[in-house]
């Protein structure tokens, strides 16, 4: 009789704690993918961690998915908990991924009109891109796309280097504009704006209780009705160079990370949650009141998982769900990609050819859409 190894191990012994592992691993992606579903009704003001969660979705909802496959090919009933969680939450994968493959390539026809949002940067006035000539590669983009609306975040004019809104609008053709640069000094101004080809017949901005202005809206002949258009900006994280470079860290497996620097961003961070969870409250005072059918656009910072998304009014269809494909990503950070500029438009808005931009000019990608105002039929 062939004498056995004394440290063989009994693979059944060994299979059973394997899966005993992957089992504690399933639960704790399984809370985490909860946290991820409560952090959109549950307000930051009340416990702004689970808003770390709602960041984190894509990763954990793979992981579930991942898990739940690994259970079915073990034939083990243990996935029925990941993949009951999973169908639950089948809203939020709308709002993360999309395939819309009859607007993919549909081409906008004469009775479509466009409308693009665009965080700018400030025109990379800091040179962030290394590139002298973003401005003008900016602009150059814009007239080539030449959408009817133009909403901008983090417009910029600079006394020293030229007046950028005299530019796009007269350079660019928009005759009419509303600019509201919030935050400046003596030489240097930043803000929102939204520029149009077509009448602006109403304007004005949008502040909170605090008195600090999150955006603008501007009444909009269109032939001859009339749509509202809103653009905003919410609350950023206002990470500094030293945040970026931890998070570099923490991404390359760095042996030595600076826990001051760390401590930083989550401290940036949830004052950046908190503040939108008070800006969004605001914004929904002024679309809950309007008069108009509606174009929402903005940057958000916040993902498609998270309170300030879910904060938008039902009444309003986000046009990545309605025709967008594939991720949608417009913001790229060290750590992970991210959705956090949006358009929506209200139910008889018809919209179509939802567009990500890939060009790298910002932070940001600027996004698009064809929108007619030929109602359809109602029965």
């Amino acid at each position: 009789m062939k004498k056995q190894s004394h440290f063989s191990i009994s693979p059944t012994k060994f299979q059973k704690k394997i899966y005993k592992i992957i089992a504690w691993i399933n639960v704790l992606f399984i809370i985490a993918l909860l946290a991820a579903y409560l952090s959109t009704i549950v307000n930051p003001s009340q416990f702004v961690w689970l808003a770390y969660f709602g960041m984190a979705f894509p990763v954990i909802f793979i992981g579930n998915i991942v898990l739940t496959l690994f259970w079915i090919a073990a034939k083990s009933k243990l996935f029925l908990y990941s993949l009951i969680l999973l169908l639950f939450g089948f809203e939020f994968i709308g709002r993360t991924i999309q395939f819309n493959p009859v607007n993919l390539f549909r081409n906008p026809d004469s009775n479509h009109y466009s409308l693009m949002s665009f965080n700018v940067r400030m025109f990379d006035k800091y040179n962030w891109i290394a590139d002298t000539n973003t401005e003008n590669k900016i602009l150059a983009y814009i007239q080539k796309q030449n959408p009817d609306i133009l909403c901008l975040q983090e417009n910029f004019s600079s006394i020293t280097d030229g007046n950028v809104h005299k530019k796009i609008v007269e350079k660019l053709s928009y005759k009419y504009a509303t600019n509201q640069l919030a935050h400046n000094n003596i030489a240097i101004k930043a803000g929102t704006a939204i520029y149009s080809k077509h009448p602006i017949v109403n304007k004005g901005a949008i502040y909170t209780t605090e008195k600090r202005q999150i955006g603008l809206f501007a009444d909009i002949v269109i032939s001859t009705d009339t749509i509202r258009v809103y653009n905003f900006h919410l609350a950023s994280v206002h990470l500094a160079a030293a945040d970026y470079q931890a998070l570099d860290s923490l991404v390359n497996g760095a042996e030595h990370l600076q826990f001051n620097n760390m401590h930083s961003i989550i401290r940036k961070l949830n004052k950046a949650f908190l503040i939108r969870s008070i800006q969004v409250e605001a914004m929904n005072m002024q679309l809950n009141n309007c008069p108009y059918e509606m174009l929402l656009c903005g940057d958000f910072n916040d993902t498609p998982v998270s309170y300030t998304y879910n904060q938008v009014p039902e009444k309003l269809n986000d046009a990545f769900k309605s025709s967008g494909f594939g991720f949608g990503t417009t913001y790229f950070s060290s750590f992970m990609a991210f959705r956090i500029d949006y358009i929506f438009h209200s139910g008889k808005i018809e919209v179509s050819n939802y567009r990500t931009h890939k060009i790298q000019l910002s932070d940001h990608k600027p996004i698009s859409i064809a929108f007619t105002l030929s109602y359809p039929d109602e029965f």
